[in-house]
């Protein structure tokens, strides 16, 4: 895939993570789902943990950058986010329940945005840096999926 896709391939990428979450569930056990980590692997379960707080911080971003004109905050750490709500105290259904519904919700939000609407700027500054002075640029959706794809 192309680091500068159209935005229907990546909306249906989006839509295609909690099948692909749920399809790896089916196929095991509860306790392969919830085992502790090995140096080899973290358990499915933990692994939803991250995504559930990426997608959420991420897609917080995502509805402020949609709904507002040049929004501007501060860096939200997911990591920070997954310790807050505690994901891991939550059993794999419910977690990966509410991430299928979060992620439903995001794909509509995105589905509904007109081609020319897509260029949209904000601007986030990480709490140890002081805030940007420098103009903003245009956000550029890339996929980390894509072979040699960086983010800019």
């Amino acid at each position: 895939m192309d680091c500068t896709a159209e935005p229907a391939i990546l909306i249906a990428l989006l839509a295609e993570t909690s099948t692909r979450v749920e399809a790896v569930a089916r196929r095991l056990s509860a306790a392969q789902l919830t085992a502790p980590p090995t140096l080899e692997a973290c358990p499915p379960n933990e692994i939803l943990w991250h995504v559930r707080a990426t997608a959420g911080v991420y897609g917080e971003h995502i509805i402020r950058i949609v709904n507002e004109d040049s929004p501007r905050w501060r860096r939200v750490s997911p990591r920070a986010r997954m310790k807050k709500v505690r994901y891991d105290q939550l059993p794999f259904a419910d977690s990966s329940a509410a991430f299928a519904l979060q992620r439903t919700g995001m794909v509509a939000l995105l589905a509904s945005i007109a081609p020319g609407a897509w260029p949209r700027i904000a601007l986030v500054w990480h709490p140890r840096l002081p805030p940007p002075t420098a103009f903003p640029r245009p956000a550029k959706v890339v996929s980390p999926w894509a072979p040699g794809c960086q983010p800019t």
